[in-house]
């Protein structure tokens, strides 16, 4: 039996929480999510993509894990941090990921080891700073026409 998306945004939003530099984790659309109170550090995640191949759905996650930049000082002062913030929440992704690929929880959970992180900024509403995660999870799906509950009938 394959997770469901209720169980997996669960243990992501778990992982995501649990590091000590996440305050706040949200699912959704992003663009309704940035206009809502969000308490930074924060880890975004979009809805995900899916495709199979008959045997295997391939579940497609972006985690973003971002901060609010002070903006409007500079480097001589040490007022201005987008540096700071992109290198702490590259950190951050990196030790999530680290967190996603250890499996032996649960067999079904399968983290593939191809990855992504790209640096990540946003200006609406907040000047935000930070990285981007993509990864894959694989899940067991057999196409069983069996287990569908419906009442349709094959005719001849």
């Amino acid at each position: 039996m394959s997770l469901t998306l209720n169980q997996i945004v669960a243990r992501i939003k778990a992982i995501a929480e649990a590091h000590e530099q996440i305050n706040t984790f949200v699912f959704g659309d992003l663009d309704e999510v940035l206009r809502s109170e969000v308490v930074y550090p924060a880890c975004f995640m979009p809805y995900p993509r899916e495709r199979g191949n008959g045997s295997d759905l391939l579940m497609s996650c972006t985690l973003f894990f971002m901060d609010r930049v002070i903006v409007g000082g500079g480097e001589i002062d040490k007022t201005f941090n987008e540096l700071e913030v992109t290198s702490d929440m590259r950190e951050v992704a990196k030790d999530i990921y680290a967190q996603l690929r250890y499996q032996k929880f649960d067999p079904r959970w399968n983290v593939q080891t191809d990855f992504a992180i790209n640096l990540a900024n946003e200006a609406q509403p907040d000047y935000l700073a930070g990285a981007q995660l993509e990864f894959t999870i694989k899940l067991p799906y057999n196409t069983d026409r069996c287990s569908v509950p419906t009442t349709y009938t094959y005719g001849n």
